[in-house]
């Protein structure tokens, strides 16, 4: 569930909250958030801010919006993961026959366009066409605007309203309705009309505040989610959504009456499927699967052609479809293709039974088919028993004994040329290379120790210390799990006699690609020259074998450090296996020692990786101790030879116990780990350290650390700034989170330098059902996204990418109280200067699982605009009393601070043990 909308004025209340601004209360007249309860379309809460609600209830809890008329189904058809087991739908009112079109699950949301503006979707019916006898729309009218009675007309288009014609016959209007909330409308037509397989349907109310429902994506047929409105704000045309998900439609179910062709006749050789007829009541004990009690499949086996019947039937008040689930079982990896085709709308699906008890099952492959068209799902499964299904895409129109064809085939996946060590393709050079690849029919390689299904390459790295870089970006599939270790080659010499002799990578991650997937990148670091082997081991989101692509680069590391003018040396011995660190090791030596230094202080210091004891791997880490007498931004950056973390650390009471990681940042080889924050008058730890334990990195590893402070100033926009809405004093505050999927989006104008820097302030919030409190984000990663200005609204995306912030807080309170913590300030660059002369700029923090939110603060009414806009799931909207913007400001390229490559990391302070051969990615 979305929580608050807007956080305002936020005081300490034992009973909740209490919106002190009321004029700046975000209303829902242009979007209201609705969901599902569990079951279905059962229940459906509105999240509405206003302080009556807000002072007594939770914000989950706010506002109960009950549903007119008979809407309560408690088995909707929802498509989800065990959308199979969902196999009812209670009859409703007049609409009978077979249905063509239905968009009625997932979330419900609206979008007022206004009085007699007519909204429109596009559809794709699931059968060729027929006679329209019968569509049914959900529309809403506003309990606490829209005042009653109200007037709804429909209709069915030949094409965009804007350009298209009514089908005659198709218009119907809904008059004197006296009930708010959610209300369901039939169009029960007089005479079935004929319309064709595309159409647009349009519904217009007579009122403000009063609109049709927005579901999802169509379960049966389809919709492009293309509305019409002719409306002053929002232009017209057919080619607009008003934000989020392109394939989400209106509410809608559509009937006919069809009178189609015969097209199944079952081949030579088909085998009939023997199930006896369905029909009223009917309860499959033959080959129900998951839909019987107890589950029962029919066993068939690959080339098998069953030649069945399906149908659609009522028991006990319910519509019903018979389902047929069948168990099959391959020996060895295979291309599985399940292909069924019938006298009704079909699903075919590939599923993985789990433990084969119903309760864990997933669905490998699932497609859908129009009537006598064929569904194929197909799928790449190891060795092991599946089930294959098949159904009717609908619930009613078409009686039982309907006759479909379905066909099994699996076609054994040959081992790839590479499957073996021995065989290992050579990756030559020059570097970098791009590979092809794929694990389809691979066998088990170190059987357990890897134990995995992997197909081998072989590559030289030429230099004496070599930085190994394998990206699989240009891989055109998301991985799901990837193997991140290599072996010491080559494999001519034998591969590998000890599969424990595994290297692991000293970074590897899943990364954001160009193309916008999320992939793994894998690094070493390694001496040379030498060969190794890389068991690529790739697996898909459902892990399952799958083809890959991936580019290897061998770079030499070389070396960049000397001490500059001025330079402090560090003055620790060299460490060595099993050296003790009584010098400056901090929180890791007994006692804790730690090194003083002074503001303006460069560094020239050693580190490395070094054994201790029989098995154990260590890292010399060094603790600096400094001391500021004023507010001051700090900034301490490191750069060695080797891949660095930077810190800066709360000393708490300073015994080791309670102390707090305030910023941390890492880098590869030669770059710069870099954090700044602003801090009050005290005491604090500057930490570094080598990012890895890889002994190539052994003792006397050289760095460079400058630690600089000068005096803070964090309420105003950096003096380069070619656009710029400072924090005011007293303000209010709007939720810009991942967590609760609420995005927020302020304007700017007009600017003619390409932006490089963006500098905001917020809050960080959490509210616990009860109470507001201040809490800390450990991950400062945030989505900038640039959008035209569309009729005083986000339009199209112009930029988007992800930031790793540096935050600093003011010396201001939120609200003067310390409950909730400090304003902070927010500083990130562009990868690289983005030009967008004037539009709108969303910030939304991306630290998806953390009970912790972003909350973006306000930077007054300002002379260019005066309100922001708010996308709580169905796209942008603004609220017309929200008489004030938010503050960030926008700077060109001039010579900012570095910003850290790579996103805070635990410092590791003791031993990491390297466990844990593959990266699986986070679902």
């Amino acid at each position: 569930m979305k929580r608050s909308i807007l956080v305002c004025a936020l005081i300490a209340m034992t009973s909740g909250l209490l919106c002190a601004h009321p004029e700046a209360v975000q209303r829902i007249d242009a979007v209201s958030a609705f969901r599902h309860a569990e079951s279905g379309l059962k229940s459906v809460e509105m999240i509405q801010s206003d302080p009556g609600s807000l002072q007594n209830a939770a914000l989950d809890q706010v506002t109960v919006v009950t549903r007119t008329q008979s809407l309560e189904k408690s088995n909707m058809v929802v498509r989800d993961n065990s959308g199979l087991r969902f196999e009812t739908k209670q009859q409703r009112n007049a609409c009978s026959g077979p249905m063509g079109y239905s968009n009625t699950d997932t979330s419900v949301n609206i979008f007022y366009a206004g009085a007699n503006v007519p909204v429109a979707d596009d559809v794709e019916l699931a059968i060729p066409g027929g006679e329209l006898t019968c569509y049914r729309v959900v529309v809403y009218a506003d309990p606490d605007d829209a005042v009653p009675p109200f007037s709804f007309t429909a209709a069915v288009w030949d094409d965009c309203p804007e350009t298209g014609d009514i089908i005659p016959g198709t218009e119907f209007s809904w008059t004197g309705i006296m009930n708010t909330g959610f209300i369901e409308l039939e169009a029960e037509l007089p005479t079935p009309v004929a319309i064709p397989q595309n159409v647009w349907v349009s519904v217009t109310p007579n009122k403000d505040h009063v609109s049709w429902a927005i579901s999802g994506e169509a379960e049966l047929g389809f919709t492009d989610n293309f509305f019409y409105m002719d409306h002053p704000a929002y232009g017209e045309g057919c080619n607009f959504w008003f934000g989020g998900d392109p394939y989400v439609g209106f509410y809608l179910e559509m009937y006919f009456d069809i009178d189609q062709d015969p097209c199944v006749e079952c081949p030579p050789g088909g085998i009939p499927e023997g199930e006896p007829p369905c029909g009223p009541d009917y309860v499959d004990t033959f080959n129900g699967g998951c839909n019987s009690e107890p589950p029962v499949f029919q066993p068939i086996n690959c080339g098998d052609i069953i030649c069945g019947q399906t149908g659609t039937y009522v028991a006990d008040g319910d519509e019903m479809r018979d389902t047929d689930w069948f168990e099959f079982t391959i020996g060895t990896t295979s291309l599985v293709t399940w292909e069924v085709y019938g006298e009704v709308p079909l699903m075919a699906a590939l599923i993985d039974p789990g433990s084969g008890n119903c309760e864990d099952f997933s669905i490998l492959a699932m497609e859908d088919s129009l009537y006598c068209e064929t569904a194929i799902a197909t799928a790449i499964l190891p060795a092991g028993t599946y089930w294959a299904f098949v159904a009717p895409n609908v619930f009613s129109g078409y009686p039982c004994e309907v006759p479909y064809i379905a066909e099994l085939s699996c076609i054994p996946a040959d081992p790839p040329a590479n499957d073996n060590c021995e065989d290992a393709e050579f990756i030559p050079q020059p570097y970098p290379q791009v590979v092809d690849g794929t694990t389809i029919g691979a066998t088990i390689d170190c059987p357990g120790v890897l134990d995995w299904t992997a197909v081998w390459y072989e590559f030289e790295a030429p230099y004496a210390v070599n930085n190994i870089v394998i990206d699989f970006c240009p891989s055109m599939d998301p991985i799901g799990t990837i193997g991140v270790v290599l072996y010491e080659g080559p494999a001519t010499s034998g591969c590998p006699t000890d599969c424990n002799a595994y290297i692991i990578a000293d970074f590897f991650d899943f990364v954001t690609c160009p193309g916008g997937l999320e992939n793994p990148q894998i690094n070493w670091v390694l001496p040379g020259p030498a060969t190794y082997l890389l068991p690529a081991y790739a697996l898909n989101y459902f892990d399952m074998q799958m083809d890959f692509t991936f580019e290897i680069n061998v770079i030499e590391m070389t070396p960049c450090v000397s001490c500059p003018p001025g330079g402090i040396p560090e003055g620790e011995p060299p460490c060595g296996p099993d050296y003790v660190d009584t010098f400056n090791g901090g929180c890791n030596s007994t006692p804790p020692v730690f090194q003083p230094i002074n503001c303006g202080d460069i560094i020239c210091g050693q580190t490395g990786v070094f054994p201790f004891g029989p098995e154990d791997i260590y890292r010399d880490t060094d603790w600096f101790e400094f001391t500021i007498d004023e507010f001051s931004l700090v900034e301490w950056e490191v750069y060695g030879e080797a891949p660095m973390i930077a810190a800066i650390i709360d000393p708490g009471s300073g015994d080791c116990e309670d102390f707090d990681i305030l910023v941390i940042s890492s880098s590869q080889y030669c770059e710069t780990a870099y954090v700044q924050i602003t801090l009050d008058p005290g005491t604090y730890w500057a930490f570094t350290t080598v990012d890895s334990f890889s002994l190539v990195y052994e003792c006397e590893v050289p760095y460079v650390a400058t630690l600089t402070c000068s005096p803070a100033d964090a309420e105003d926009c950096d003096p380069d700034t070619i656009f710029g809405q400072p924090l005011v004093g007293e303000t209010v505050y709007v939720t810009s989170d991942h967590n609760i999927e609420i995005y927020a989006a302020d304007d700017f104008g007009i600017i003619d330098e390409p932006v490089k820097t963006i500098e905001w302030w917020g809050g960080e919030l959490f509210y616990d059902g009860a109470a507001w409190g201040s809490c800390n984000k450990t991950i400062l990663d945030f989505e900038i996204t640039f959008y035209t200005n569309v009729g005083g609204l986000p339009g199209s995306i112009i930029h988007q990418e992800s930031v790793t912030a540096i935050k600093y807080p003011s010396p201001v309170y939120i609200f003067g109280n310390p409950l909730y913590g400090f304003i902070n300030k927010y500083r990130a660059n562009l990868a690289s200067p983005v030009l967008v002369t004037e539009g709108w700029i969303s910030i939304v923090a991306e630290d998806a699982g953390e009970d912790c939110w972003f909350l973006w603060a306000d930077a007054g009414a300002t002379t260019y605009g005066s309100s922001y806009a708010q996308d709580t799931g169905t796209g942008f909207a603004t609220d017309p009393e929200s008489d004030y913007d938010l503050a960030f400001c926008l700077i060109p390229e001039t010579d900012p601070p570095p910003i850290p490559a790579t996103g805070p990391i635990g410092l590791g302070l003791l031993l990491i043990a390297l466990t844990g051969l593959l990266l699986k990615r986070r679902k």
